[in-house]
């Protein structure tokens, strides 16, 4: 009797686990799909949803950047214009630039979006062959990179998850994969910091069609992440 009630214990210790484990998991990569045009109505006033407005010149050496697609926030700001990650002070001074333009280590041929670590302290940009560059966010120091299989196709954004983990957003299948019937694909996969692919969701369905719109990942203050697809 005492060996059947040990026995049970344990069992309901190891289910315990697996199903936090799962839920963990599966928060991590729930999807919602919203229609944008369906729930919004024309704003004329916009005073009522903003607090408060600074204009900062973004320039450095009388180099104006122009062509800025995305801009992140911690202690400083970051962002991307033209394929290069900058940092700038707050006061819109002391624009520097994130690694360099190169095939070495911690260099890179153009950036197509960057991100925070959940934890705010890594500062990780994607290259254009899937790569994830990672930086300390403080002191710019490279730490390493992180590669993915260019097969899968090419990713357009990064999306920092828990654990460290993060995924990448391909907006379609590689062409090889592309001309196969019922084809079999899922936008967003899963990664830890090896590289090894851990799950995927949103199953692709032939609306993600590549075109140079801006980088398609943004998010709110509370780590929820919008993701606009190319197409719309």
């Amino acid at each position: 009797m005492r060996h059947t009630r040990w026995l049970l214990l344990l069992c309901y210790f190891i289910l315990s686990l697996q199903s936090c484990s799962t839920k963990t998991i599966e928060s991590d990569l729930y999807v919602q799909s919203i229609s944008a045009l369906a729930g919004t109505r024309a704003v004329v006033d916009l005073a009522p949803y903003i607090v408060d407005t600074e204009i900062l010149p973004v320039a450095e050496d009388e180099i104006v950047f122009s062509g800025i697609s995305k801009m992140i926030v911690g202690d400083y700001y970051f962002f991307l214009s033209g394929g290069v990650v900058y940092r700038m002070c707050k006061d819109g001074n002391n624009i520097v630039k994130v690694g360099n333009v190169g095939r070495g280590p911690g260099e890179y041929v153009s950036i197509k979006d960057l991100a925070f670590s959940q934890d705010g302290k890594e500062l990780w940009c994607m290259d254009a062959l899937n790569s994830i560059l990672r930086y300390d966010a403080s002191t710019l120091e490279y730490i390493g990179q992180v590669s993915m299989n260019i097969e899968d196709g090419y990713a357009r954004a990064i999306i920092p998850l828990s654990n460290n983990h993060f995924a990448l957003y391909y907006p379609n299948p590689s062409d090889s994969d592309l001309g196969h019937d019922n084809i079999n694909f899922y936008c967003l996969k899963e990664y830890d910091l090896c590289g090894k692919e851990i799950r995927s969701s949103m199953k692709w369905s032939g609306f993600n069609a590549m075109a140079a719109f801006s980088v398609p990942m943004s998010f709110s203050d509370n780590h929820i992440g919008v993701l606009a697809p190319e197409s719309s």
